[in-house]
Formats: structure tokens, sequence, C-alpha cells
């Protein structure tokens, strides 16, 4: 539809890397991350069709996973009871937005250490030995 209406594929690429993590999926392929991988329910749907290797912690079909999980996935990204999510706990990456609460959680906490970040996206890796 945006090639139709004369946007180019590069210009179309542009306003896809403002909203979804682009990069930051090429870092995750390119960086071999092993998983399992938590994510926030705003990049899953993004998530399953880019990182297919890796499934989602949750996406936008919260009728599938039940109102437990969805409910869990919301505290954990508001940094309220994060330290009890066990699909948290079982990750050995997480990619979310920089600007929710967890992301600032985790950049101090001694179990993640922050492998990539862009202008959208961070990437937290698993300390060694955690």
């Amino acid at each position: 539809m945006a090639v139709r209406q004369g946007m180019s594929a590069p210009a179309l690429m542009t306003i896809i890397n403002q909203i979804y993590p682009v990069r930051a999926t090429e870092f995750v392929r390119d960086a071999h991350l092993a998983g399992p991988m938590y994510n926030s329910y705003n990049w899953g749907g993004f998530l399953i069709f880019n990182l297919l290797e890796h499934p989602v912690s949750i996406d936008p079909r919260v009728d599938a996973y039940g109102d437990e999980l969805a409910t869990n996935s919301v505290n954990t990204i508001n940094a309220i009871r994060w330290q009890d999510d066990p699909d948290l706990a079982r990750a050995n990456f997480v990619l979310l937005e920089r600007s929710v609460p967890l992301a600032s959680k985790l950049e101090s906490d001694p179990k993640y250490r922050l492998a990539y970040q862009d202008h959208l996206a961070a990437v937290f890796v698993r300390a060694q030995g955690r």
C-alpha cells in the first residue's frame, strides 16, 4: 500500500524503524543469543515474525495466554513485582522498549547486562553464572 502511494522501500523502513525494534532484532540474530526471550506485549507480534527462532513471552493475542499472564506481563514491564515473574526469571535475554520502567531496573540489576541499546530498544542478557 505504501509503495502504491509513492513511498519508497527505504522511506517505509525508516518509519518502521521508528516504531519497531528492527536493529535490536538484527543484534539478537547476529549475536546468536540463546533463548528463551522475554519481551514486552507491544512488540510481541513484530517479534514473532522477525525472530522466528525465539518464541515470544507474550504478544497481542492475550486471550491465548490468559488473564494471569497478561497481568504479570503488564506488572513486570512497569517494574511492579518484576522479580517474581517466572517468565522473566527463565529468560536468557530481554528485548524491550528503553522507556519502560523495567529497563531502568534491569540496568541496575547485577543479574543482567545491557548488551545492546538504540534510540528505541534495549537488549539485556543474563549475566554469566546468575
